[in-house]
């Protein structure tokens, strides 16, 4: 169960963005809700819960641990196929960030719903191109 006031300030920013992927349905504020909206669009159906953070530059696994709670209870809410638990983090400036609450850990998301990539840590080497194999001929 969440404490204080409902997260107006994170809504504000929130419900623009959810807009722009589809039907909004807002719920009441009320201290039994799983999520503040849902998103219907594109054969989707995204149940968001907001929640104002102290920090958004956390790992996943620091995100997962700091809102344990309502990620715990997103989750009892049925999901898979065409239905998303998303938990959607702003700070007090506003800027947001997204995360898909999957059964083992959060999936990073970009505004659109659509996963982002990240790039590996280290970078590959490149392989080099058009070394001819000695004792093989080219035709």
């Amino acid at each position: 169960m969440s404490r204080g006031r409902p997260p107006q300030k994170g809504l504000d920013v929130a419900i623009p963005i959810a807009h722009e992927r589809g039907m909004v349905m807002e719920f009441r504020q009320t201290s039994e809700n799983l999520c503040e909206f849902v998103i219907i669009g594109n054969g989707s159906l995204a149940m968001v819960r907001v929640r104002k953070a102290r920090s958004l530059h956390g790992t996943k696994n620091m995100i997962e641990a700091d809102f344990s709670g309502a990620i715990t209870q997103a989750r009892t809410i049925p999901c898979g196929g065409p239905v998303s638990r998303e938990l959607w983090l702003y700070s007090r400036f506003g800027v947001m960030r997204f995360f898909r609450i999957e059964e083992a850990g959060l999936t990073e998301l970009d505004r659109h719903g659509l996963p982002l990539i990240t790039a590996p840590l280290e970078p590959t080497p490149k392989q080099p191109e058009n070394i001819p194999v000695q004792g093989v001929q080219e035709q």
